[in-house]
């Protein structure tokens, strides 16, 4: 009898480590993540799909800046980690003061399981601004729509110099 109970409880223990290991694995790796990539000027910068909670969380979402006169390039990755196909619809637009400016991109998306898919798109400041711009800048806010998923971006446009103030004497 005593060997049988050695061996029911390291059955019972061995199976616990896996059941640990599996809620692991499947709360932190499954899911669809995604992620978006600016390269404005000679800075690169990534906001992951912990950022995009933060937002949820503070409120606020994720800010870049462009100089007038430059561009910015996006590569927005999204990563299908599930036993399923991943298909939606997509589109990139730009805002400001709850106005759309523009439609950037649209279109479907299909991703296979445990694939991943890349979009990508440039946006010029000069035509977001179409004028002149004050040395205070302009703020617009891209919005990415992958279905029922909306995911915001504020990019700051600030003029590439500010003029000289003469002295008052």
């Amino acid at each position: 009898m005593a060997a049988k109970n050695k061996n029911l409880f390291l059955i019972l223990a061995a199976a616990c480590f896996v059941g640990i290991i599996l809620i692991f694995v499947f709360d932190g790796y499954m899911g669809r993540y995604d992620t978006l990539s600016v390269t404005s000027g000679e800075t690169t910068q990534k906001i992951d799909a912990q950022q995009w909670a933060d937002q949820e969380k503070w409120g606020y979402p994720p800010q870049i800046s462009i100089v007038y006169n430059g561009k910015a390039s996006f590569s927005y990755e999204i990563d299908n980690r599930s036993f399923s196909s991943y298909q939606t619809t997509f589109d990139v637009t730009v805002w400001r003061d709850k106005e759309k400016v523009s439609d950037v991109l649209s279109g479907d998306i299909d991703i296979e399981a445990f694939g991943k898919e890349q979009i990508s798109w440039t946006l010029d400041a000069a035509e977001l601004v179409a004028g002149a711009i004050t040395t205070e800048g302009k703020t617009f806010t891209v919005q990415i729509r992958l279905g029922d998923i909306k995911r915001s971006l504020l990019v700051y446009v600030y003029a590439t110099s500010i003029p000289k103030l003469e002295p008052k004497f």
